[in-house]
């Protein structure tokens, strides 16, 4: 989490950006294994989680 909330630091689109990556998962970013999706997870909680993980430090 400190590496992401680092790598995006003052990055104003970040949180909206990792919230959609949250619920479509994704990969290559961080390794090789893939994060899947998590469609559980509505659109308002991704964002704040998202929100909460950028200001980890």
């Amino acid at each position: 989490m400190k590496e992401v909330a680092a790598k995006y630091k003052g990055d104003g689109s970040a949180a909206e950006m990792l919230a959609k990556k949250i619920r479509a998962g994704g990969g290559g970013v961080w390794g090789q294994m893939a994060m899947p999706p998590q469609l559980q997870v509505t659109e308002a909680d991704a964002k704040t989680l998202a929100e909460y993980i950028l200001t980890i430090n």
